[in-house]
């Protein structure tokens, strides 16, 4: 019954359409992170776990948002990539968030750039 309800019932387009925005930004910020973290290294395994150790760390900083929290631990949860999917699933687009995540892109991608220039430089 449950099935057959889903099946027959068509999906409102505003949350998938913006879920899918959000999967889209939320798998690019890692993406621009993992760029930048195997610029500092020349081991793609060693990229690899420091990049998963990162993404987990970004992931989880949102966890921090506690009413009751100090100023300080919700700063940090702002800056947690989870946080800022929540309204998007729901089919909220908020400018706020996409500036986050593209500023979060732009500064991953930034930061990779200036990794390579500064090995040029040695080399």
């Amino acid at each position: 019954a449950l099935i057959w309800h889903y099946a027959s019932t068509p999906p409102e387009w505003k949350p998938v359409v913006s879920g899918a925005l959000a999967l889209l930004l939320f798998g690019s910020c890692f993406l621009a992170l993992g760029v930048f973290v195997s610029t500092l290294t020349r081991n793609q395994i060693v990229a690899g776990i420091l990049s998963f150790c990162l993404f987990l760390g970004v992931w989880t900083l949102g966890w921090a948002d506690d009413p009751s929290a100090g100023p300080v631990m919700k700063a940090l949860a702002y800056l947690g990539v989870t946080t800022h999917m929540e309204d998007l699933v729901k089919g909220v687009v908020d400018l706020k968030d996409l500036v986050f995540y593209l500023s979060f892109i732009v500064f991953g991608l930034f930061l990779a750039h200036q990794s390579v220039q500064s090995q040029r430089w040695r080399a």
